[in-house]
């Protein structure tokens, strides 16, 4: 490594990390700067019923790349936080991105047949949320369900919304029981979900709030 990188490697982490010793062979420095961890950052987030006269679609895709095994979860609640109905259905698909779309796709096209004309919709990808928000996509593997969504919300009231991930745990895990069960299962009520899935619908409920957890990101690059 020149000289010049390295010294200014050397004032970037001084500047950052006042507490690392800089001088000393290039190795040693290396060393500490392996050990280094970034700091944690800590928010208080939870589910937000939808708006009165509203209901609310949360969705997820679950896709195994190593046996190429997907599922799709979901579930739509009323503005009072009651279930309406829930899914667990296993799919063919290509990517997450693909699997996140179909269980919109999927959850939009239940709400509708069933007379749900006033949509939030809320999913934790946010790729595919600005997709359906732009109504378009480059992605032409999956441009022909952005474009079937867009077509069936036709005349319908809606809002597309992006969430973490903490507050869509009951859909995550709808979404990876059927891509690991490979059963396709439906939900009528409160007491018909999986064990695991009524405690995180509580939480929802009693809008109960999660501590989301991220290590903030590091002010400096070394290649």
């Amino acid at each position: 490594m020149g000289i010049t990188t390295s010294f200014i490697i050397k004032v970037v982490l001084h500047n950052s990390f006042p507490s690392i010793d800089t001088k000393g062979s290039w190795n040693r420095i290396c060393e500490k700067i392996e050990k280094i961890r970034p700091p944690i950052r800590c928010s208080s987030v939870c589910w937000i019923r939808p708006q009165k006269g509203m209901v609310k679609i949360n969705t997820d895709g679950s896709f195994f790349s190593n046996d190429k095994r997907a599922g799709i979860g979901g579930i739509v609640r009323h503005d009072n936080g009651n279930i309406i109905i829930a899914f667990s259905i296993p799919v063919q698909c290509n990517n997450n991105n693909h699997a996140e779309i179909l269980a919109v796709d999927y959850g939009i096209k239940w709400c509708i047949n069933h007379g749900y004309n006033n949509l939030q919709i809320e999913l934790d990808s946010l790729v595919i949320a600005n997709m359906l928000r732009k109504k378009s996509t480059n992605n032409m593997k999956i441009k022909h369900i952005v474009d079937r969504i867009t077509n069936f919300l036709t005349g319908t009231n809606q809002h597309f919304s992006h969430c973490f991930r903490e507050v869509n745990q009951v859909a995550d895990f709808l979404a990876k029981n059927a891509s690991s069960s490979g059963n396709s299962t439906f939900y009528n009520s409160f007491q018909e979900l999986p064990r695991e899935a009524r405690g995180l619908f509580q939480l929802d409920k009693w809008q109960l709030h999660t501590i989301r957890r991220r290590f903030e990101k590091c002010n400096f690059f070394v290649s």
